[in-house]
């Protein structure tokens, strides 16, 4: 029965939600970063991963937070 209160959102989007709220924020992070991960190691270019969709979540942001991704994932220790 707890209540969330996220850090930040888009405009118009709720700034509560459930535990089922929380992992499916969870789900889509995961899913950026498998998605991003398999560009990477087909070779692909940053420009080519960004303007793609992640699996499952067409209707996500995706460009920003998939440049996000990638910088990370090809970061030098």
């Amino acid at each position: 029965d707890s209540i969330y209160i996220f850090g930040h959102s888009k405009v118009g989007a709720p700034v509560t939600g459930s535990s089922k709220d929380v992992l499916a924020l969870r789900d889509y992070f995961s899913a950026m970063l498998d998605y991003v991960q398999k560009g990477i190691v087909a070779g692909k270019s940053a420009e080519e991963i960004v303007k793609g969709n992640v699996p499952g979540y067409a209707d996500s942001e995706g460009m920003p937070q998939l440049q996000v991704c990638y910088d990370e994932l090809t970061a030098k220790a």
